[in-house]
């Protein structure tokens, strides 16, 4: 083969490979936005799964006044405190000019994460809730507070199944120490955020979950509203309220 033969068929397996490589460039953009597409779907049929709480209380009430919220389980360590109860009824029908400003500063808070955030402080709500203060000053165990499942009274578990899509959330500041996880993930120091945690189901037959968070530090203080888990996924704080229960 001459040397010009040779030059020629090096030439054309150059072209051929960079033909092959733009191809594969090809199929593995494909096949990215396919991928793309199948996890927007996803997320999108995540959405739309019904939201049905698995918690007891969400409002966090105290019908049996004993300074805890009913249906809940607090550490033995830790204080709950009642510090605001919002009413039902609008600021013009009575809710108190205190309670607005309490809603308007977890709403300006929310909004360095959630812009479009609207607490609607002075408008009717479908329901009243309480707003807690949990501290403590010594931590005998890890965990600091969770609502109750909902069928709690039927089959006498406190935990979550995990055998479908959960989210855990509230709406909660961390005034001093640190507490994480569950319906604390996400949280900070000094500022409301709207905490929350998306469980998948584990596949394994007779598994569950627990709902409550952990204690970081020996002392701390941790605010909290609207407590709970529901089914399906839940991504902003505006679709976080009262929900059907189970």
């Amino acid at each position: 083969m001459s040397t010009q033969d040779t030059a020629a068929l090096i030439e054309s397996v150059n072209k051929m490979t960079d033909t092959v490589s733009g191809k594969v460039g090809e199929i593995d953009a494909k096949s990215l936005e396919l991928e793309r597409r199948v996890d927007d779907s996803l997320d999108a049929l995540n959405l739309r799964l019904p939201r049905l709480l698995v918690t007891k209380n969400m409002q966090m009430m105290d019908g049996n006044d004993d300074g805890l919220p009913d249906d809940w389980g607090v550490a033995a360590d830790v204080d709950g405190e009642l510090i605001f109860s919002v009413v039902q009824s609008s600021q013009a029908a009575g809710r108190t000019q205190a309670v607005v400003d309490m809603l308007d500063e977890i709403e300006r808070d929310i909004r360095e994460v959630y812009p479009d955030f609207d607490i609607r402080s002075s408008e009717y709500y479908r329901v009243p809730f309480n707003v807690w203060r949990f501290s403590w000053s010594t931590k005998n165990t890890s965990w600091l507070a969770y609502p109750y499942s909902s069928d709690v009274g039927s089959v006498g578990s406190l935990s979550v199944s995990n055998n479908s899509y959960v989210t855990m959330g509230a709406f909660v500041r961390v005034v001093s120490g640190s507490s994480w996880g569950r319906w604390c993930n996400g949280s900070t120091i000094g500022k409301w955020r709207w905490c929350s945690f998306v469980v998948e189901p584990t596949g394994e037959f007779g598994a569950y979950t627990v709902s409550h968070p952990y204690r970081g530090t020996d002392e701390g203080v941790v605010e909290v509203a609207l407590a709970g888990v529901c089914t399906g996924v839940v991504d902003h704080p505006s679709q976080w309220f009262s929900m059907y229960q189970s």
